[in-house]
């Protein structure tokens, strides 16, 4: 069967697979069991007649809310949706808005009352039937898990190639942010495919280990990292002997408008032997590190020898500031970073799992800026006009792949991943006496046309082995017991490809393949009612490992023992205290705080020259320490605003303005006493996500506010409302902007909310810095500005002040972030509300309803005395019957 045939088979079973039991799969729409129809109930009707039939009528309905045309059996999940949030409105009071009359209480009470009611009667029957959450796929990175789980190939890049996700409720966890279609099943295809031959050994045997070193101990040494030979070619890099400033190099730039006249690179005697550089960013800039080539999968070693410095104007000068090399993939993975000692050389060292053929590229990271716009006038050297921090290189070295030691991952030969698919059968290099026995210089080994390969699986028996390896195989990727009717259509797949006399690698590959995406492995199947052992094992570990049950989880279900709360609570304890929690800390964050979205801006060079990509790489991971602290920790959801630590490393030190934190890593420091920072509120990842690379918004912060950490979304603004854009010139102020705009009526209520936590925090500029005044750009008064190497100024100076106090409705005035932070103590609550409704949706993929407010009202109760810990939250989610049953 082709692949295109197989996506179609494919595709057909997952259609036929989510059909609730007893539903015919072709029949039309059915409106179910019917609910209390609002059209009956005379109280919701009486208050609905008087006090919203006159807005809320026909094609010019307000918000495009028309009563007449919304169904009132709230069967229909859509329409229930919509009375919920009329139902919030009233429940708040927006609505009826004041200046057309407020409604006497009690008989907005009753509606309220009545309209709760029904939404709850309908929500109880559609659970008894269907269960609270849709049947879903995977997503795309519990699919990369999975296979990364199945394979044993814990860092194989998958994610991006998979089809991206939408967004439901927040997350991608629920089915109606994961579309399924033939396209969605065929890139699932590809992917299952490409993994499975990643898996494979590449070679019949293992390569031994090696060392490479590139040493900048001459022009041609340089050369074997491009863009140090050309920041040395353009004068942006400092040549060194020693930890000296090399005299004797000689260069020309050549004429950009000649191709003949390329300029060139001497060093006479001595020769340099370290080149420093200043550099922080990829951009136009060959980074790759070509002689570190990965000839096979494995863990490798890298070190760099060097320091960090300070250039003044073509001094070379002490700094208290160590330095910094990191190592990414192409793709921006980062492998690692080295740590280099100020101003005497040293040696770092850092390691990461790489696959074949896979690129390195280098960067010194802790430069604060490129500064290499211009050209100097003739052969001038660049580095003459600058002051700045910098990073002495000497050499760079990678060493592996590591040797068998005591790590499993790097054992004996063939690696995991291969016997996972093929076992221990024997593997015969592929002979051809015709192949090139040596390709520039190096032995090559001939390739079996069939399979690409370059060695041959012997089996005596082909397809009781295939049988056994998909038993095998099955039984570990599955995320429950394989039934026959699992393995039906794989073994179909593997027995069609052996008869016809096709290599056993490929009839395994196209088992496997089909095994990878059947509904078994693709789809969350849960029948309603009590979840069973292995149902609960699977949700238990989609919510906190983003991936499959290990082998202990599931034995745990097969003992009944996830039927049990001590039982339950063990394994939930086990999980926690894994490594692989930290993909629940990455994605749970990237949604919530929409840490995903910290580099869809960045800030303008001219404004914030101090910008780095290891900035904002810091940003994301102290605030995904910080949270894994509160976890790990228990501790209070007033973390959410206040806290006595921060998670930081060198680079947000200084940003932070907090003394003695030195080098890459995260670690817990104190706050110093009187300090501005403290908990996620005014950590930089969520000050960055909130800003453009320009300008704040106190709109946009205080909506992030109210809706990410309060659970108090606003309402979107209406249509013919423009967006307020802040001025750059520093003409206005966002303030005196805002003020003219709440003049309307339209817009006052809201914005009442919104602006306080938004003023509070424009105490922050775009890259989460503490600021006392805006920048703003401007040609007037040049002098005040300082200037690049090529007399330009640098872009920015100073505007007017910052204004950061509000009046927080319900929680009284504030003066600055600090009193805002103080109004926000009487909200915890509410805080932890928020907080576990997303924990919730993100665990059960779907949010909590009417028919769920007693048991989360209940669950929110029991959490109070010990201040809402976080990691009590999450067993009361897993503890709750809306995660143990469908």
């Amino acid at each position: 069967m082709s692949s295109s045939a197989l996506s179609s088979a494919v595709l057909a079973a997952l259609l036929l697979s989510s059909a609730a039991p007893g539903d015919d799969p072709h029949a039309g729409p059915s409106a179910g069991p019917t609910g209390a129809a609002l059209s009956e109930n005379g109280r919701v009707a009486a208050f609905l007649t008087a006090h919203c039939r006159d807005c809320h009528i026909g094609e010019a309905a307000e918000a495009g809310f028309d009563l007449d045309s919304l169904p009132a059996d709230l069967s229909d999940p859509r329409a229930g949706a919509a009375w919920a949030k009329a139902l919030g409105r009233i429940e708040r009071g927006e609505m009826p808005p004041a200046d057309y009359g407020v409604p006497p209480a009690d008989e907005s009470a009753a509606a309220a009352q009545a309209l709760r009611a029904a939404l709850t009667a309908a929500e109880q029957t559609r659970y008894a039937a269907h269960g609270r959450a849709e049947l879903r796929r995977l997503s795309r990175d519990e699919y990369a898990n999975a296979l990364r789980e199945a394979l044993a190939l814990p860092h194989l890049e998958l994610t991006e190639m998979l089809p991206p996700d939408g967004n439901e409720h927040g997350f991608a966890k629920s089915a109606g942010a994961l579309d399924f279609s033939h396209v969605t099943v065929s890139q699932y295809l590809d992917v299952a495919d490409y993994a499975l031959r990643e898996a494979l050994a590449d070679l019949p045997g293992p390569r031994p280990p090696r060392t490479v070193r590139v040493s900048m101990n001459s022009v041609e040494g340089a050369a074997e990292i491009t863009t140090l030979r050309t920041q040395l070619h353009h004068s942006v890099a400092i040549p060194l002997v020693g930890q000296e400033i090399d005299p004797t190099l000689e260069l020309s730039r050549g004429d950009f408008n000649d191709n003949e006249d390329r300029g060139y690179l001497r060093d006479p005697e001595p020769k340099f032997d370290g080149v420093a550089t200043f550099m922080h960013s990829r951009a136009n800039h060959q980074i790759v590190v070509k002689p570190f080539r990965v000839l096979q999968d494995g863990e490798y070693v890298f070190r760099v020898r060097g320091w960090s410095l300070r250039n003044d104007h073509g001094t070379l000068k002490p700094t208290d500031k160590p330095g910094v090399v990191a190592f990414y993939t192409p793709s921006g993975r980062l492998l690692g970073r080295c740590d280099l000692p100020a101003n005497e050389p040293g040696v770092g060292e850092c390691r990461a799992w790489l696959r074949k053929d896979e690129p390195v590229e280098y960067l010194a990271v802790t430069p604060p800026s490129a500064w290499v716009k211009g050209r100097p006038v003739g052969d001038d050297r660049k580095w003459k006009h600058i002051d700045s921090v910098g990073v002495a290189i000497q050499w760079l070295e990678m060493e592996g792949p590591l040797p068998a030691d005591d790590d499993a991952r790097r054992a004996d030969w063939p690696r995991e991943s291969h016997r996972r698919l093929l076992g221990d059968l024997p593997l015969e290099p592929v002979q051809d006496e015709d192949a090139p026995q040596r390709r520039r210089g190096r032995p090559v080994q001939p390739v079996d046309p069939e399979t690409g390969l370059r060695y041959t699986v012997v089996s005596e028996n082909p397809d009781a082995d295939a049988e056994r390896l998909l038993r095998t195989f099955a039984e570990r990727a599955l995320r429950r017991p394989p039934t026959d009717a699992d393995l039906a259509t794989p073994l179909a797949q593997i027995r069609a490809r052996l008869a016809d006399d096709q290599p056993l690698v490929e009839a395994l590959l196209a088992g496997y393949r089909a095994l990878l995406t059947s509904p078994a492995f693709l789809l969350r199947l849960e029948e309603p009612g009590p979840l069973g052992g292995y149902e609960l094992a699977s949700r238990l570990s989609l919510f906190l490992w983003d991936g499959p049950p290990d082998d202990e989880l599931k034995a745990a279900a097969a003992r009944g023992e996830l039927r049990t709360d001590a039982g339950l609570r063990r394994q939930t304890e086990r999980l926690l205290n894994d490594a692989k929690a930290d993909r629940f800390v990455a994605q749970f964050l990237d949604r919530w705080l929409a840490l995903d979205e910290i580099r869809l801006t960045e800030p303008d060079e001219n404004l914030y020259p101090e910008s780095t990509d290891f900035l904002t790489e810091s940003m994301v991971e102290e605030t995904r320490a910080f949270f894994a602290a509160m976890l790990a920790d228990d501790l209070p959801v007033s973390h959410v605003y206040d806290s006595d630590f921060l998670t930081i490393n060198q680079p947000l030190a200084a940003l932070y303005g907090v003394e003695g934190v030195e080098g890459s890593a995260i670690r817990r420091a104190p706050i110093p006493a009187d300090h501005i920072r403290g908990g996620l509120l005014t950590q930089a990842s969520l000050l960055k996500v909130t800003a453009n690379g320009t300008t704040t918004s106190p709109v946009v912060r205080g909506v992030f506010v109210m809706d990410r950490l309060l659970g108090d979304p606003p309402p979107p603004p209406p249509a013919s409302v423009p967006a307020i854009e802040p001025d750059i010139s520093g003409a206005t102020t966002i303030r005196e902007q805002l003020e003219a705009h709440r003049a309307d009526p339209a817009c006052a209520g809201c914005h009442r909310k919104i602006d306080p936590p938004g003023f509070a925090l424009e105490s922050f500029d775009v890259m989460g810095a503490f600021r006392e005044r805006y920048r703003v750009l401007s040609d007037e008064k040049p002098g005040r500005r300082p200037k690049r190497p090529d007399g330009r100024p640098i872009g920015w100076m100073e505007g007017p002040p910052v204004e950061s106090s509000g009046d927080l409705p319900g929680a009284g005035a504030f003066a600055d972030v600090t009193e805002f932070r103080e109004r926000l103590r009487g909200m915890d609550r509410q805080i932890a509300s928020n907080l576990l409704r997303r924990l919730t949706v993100y665990a059960t993929g779907a949010p909590v309803s009417f028919a769920d407010e007693a048991e989360f009202e209940a669950a929110l109760d029991s959490l109070r005395p010990d201040g809402y810990g976080l990691r009590s939250m999450v067993h009361a989610v897993v503890q709750s019957e809306l995660f143990r049953n469908k």
